[in-house]
């Protein structure tokens, strides 16, 4: 097939490009330039920013068009004018009611209001999201699939919530550990998803997907880990209430935690429907060799968007050793 995917370059859309590629597609890829821009010399390269530029991707008409950076309803507007007989777009759970009572989540889940604009906050992601798949909805009625994700985990992670704990282990004899070892996390695997993209987008499958993966205990998370880095490492537990004294913040400061009684519906969905479609999910041990072999070789991304840092973490440890 044929097939232009919308930022292809990091993380989700790297992992697709490298799925479609090992598949035989013919892959162009329609990005900036300013990340990866030496990655896939195989693939058709389109240049441009596509807020101003998408018309330079209408060359043809695609076999299939993979949205994997679409974020705002006037961007969906304009890919909605290229030529394609399927079109797939990366969403998010985020589309979703969190304040639901009803657990856990599926495809039948009320998603919040849609919304016009332009500018990304907390508030607006999933309401943009919603307003962008709705705009999909209407162009490529009967041809279009949307795949919701989780947290994405896995190599060529620039949010740093996964890849911070790997490093803590990797590289620091002690580290600052919530004591919430035993709260469900639950994410996806990036080639999970990968995977799961290209294969709706070769049946061109007409739907909405839930894209999570198992639902795993933080701290189950964290031995595995430890296990394959194979060095003992000292975790500092610390109580809710102290994280809480030294205004340390859940999931910003200490990624993919959160304070009890929280969040309790991003880590609660079922995936039952994607897995009727063909989605499968690796254990979390291939997960982690993944993530190691990548950070050893690459570090921590260049500007991380969540995780205390070491500096800050050093001076908490020190502060809680000296009131024990």
């Amino acid at each position: 097939m044929n097939i232009l995917v919308l930022g292809g370059t990091q993380f989700i859309g790297k992992a697709i490009v490298e799925v479609l590629l090992r598949k035989g597609h013919q892959v162009a890829i329609f990005h900036r330039g300013k990340t990866g821009a030496g990655l896939f010399p195989e693939c058709e390269h389109i240049l441009g920013d596509r807020n101003t530029d998408l018309a330079k991707a209408d060359t043809r008409e695609w076999d299939a068009i993979i949205d994997v950076s679409c974020y705002y309803p006037d961007q969906a507007r304009a890919a909605a004018k290229l030529r394609t007989k399927y079109f797939a777009f990366i969403s998010t759970i985020s589309v979703y009611n969190f304040e639901t009572e009803r657990l856990p989540m599926d495809e039948e889940s009320e998603i919040v209001p849609g919304v016009e604009g332009n500018e990304i906050s907390a508030a607006t992601y999933g309401p943009l999201k919603v307003r962008c798949e709705e705009v999909y909805q209407e162009a490529f009625k009967g041809r279009l699939g949307i795949v919701r994700p989780g947290i994405v985990f896995g190599p060529y992670d620039p949010t740093n919530r996964f890849p911070y704990w790997i490093n803590r282990v990797e590289f620091y004899e002690e580290f600052l550990v919530p004591d919430v070892l035993d709260q469900i996390v639950q994410g996806v695997d990036v080639f999970d998803l990968a995977d799961f993209t290209v294969e709706v987008t070769e049946k061109h499958l007409d739907g909405i997907w839930n894209a999570v993966g198992l639902r795993v205990p933080f701290g189950e998370i964290l031995d595995e880990i430890r296990s394959q880095v194979g060095k003992e490492r000292h975790m500092a537990l610390a109580s809710v209430d102290e994280i809480k004294a030294k205004e340390i913040q859940f999931w910003a400061d200490l990624p993919l935690t959160f304070e009890p009684g929280t969040r309790r519906a991003v880590f609660n969905f079922d995936p039952a429907y994607a897995h009727d479609a063909g989605f499968c999910h690796r254990p979390m041990s291939e997960t982690v060799r993944a993530t190691l072999k990548w950070c050893r070789e690459t570090g921590l991304p260049e500007n991380p968007k969540a995780g205390l840092t070491r500096e800050r973490e050093e001076q908490i440890l020190a502060e809680l050793k000296a009131q024990a």
